[in-house]
């Protein structure tokens, strides 16, 4: 009988640490920047991953369901800047609300093709590090002559973008 009054706490009880350990959606996003510093041309983030330029990656899956990118772009797309603030964007990340043409996606999802190699020719900081940021790196492909552009953190963390 003991057990069975102590059983509503007990479910309360793991609610409550089910709740605390959930994963918070844009904050963890937002987080992975900060943990993250770009020296020179690498970029070293708080795991010692060390990310530079020339390095080869291989291109993964599209994380979108139309077959599209949500970290990668077209080096003609804009990037469309946020006038509503970070919790009214409907959006995880910023290099997700961009403006291209329907050549610049169907490019996009015809070149990019997984496991493809892609080679980092820049990394730069796009915002100011002490507020919300993120790294872009300019990456191009073995096959095409343009280049495209991607949140390199986002990516890895969706696996768009993986190691060789």
């Amino acid at each position: 009988m003991n057990a069975i009054k102590r059983l509503p706490s007990l479910i309360s009880m793991m609610f409550v640490v089910g709740c605390l350990n959930a994963q918070p959606n844009i904050d963890s996003l937002a987080s992975d920047s900060r943990q993250a510093e770009l020296k020179g041309d690498t970029l070293v983030t708080s795991t010692g991953l060390k990310i530079y330029v020339g390095q080869k990656l291989t291109i993964g899956k599209p994380a979108r369901p139309d077959g599209l990118f949500r970290s990668i772009i077209s080096s003609k797309a804009a990037i469309v800047p946020n006038i509503w603030g970070r919790k009214n964007r409907g959006y995880e990340n910023d290099i997700e609300n961009y403006v291209d043409t329907k050549k610049g996606k169907e490019k996009i999802k015809n070149e990019l093709i997984i496991g493809l190699t892609a080679t980092i020719k820049k990394i730069s900081l796009i915002g100011n590090t002490n507020k919300y940021h993120y790294y872009m790196a300019i990456l191009s492909i073995e096959s095409g002559s343009d280049y495209y552009r991607t949140d390199i953190l986002f990516a890895f963390k969706i696996n768009e973008l993986l190691l060789q």
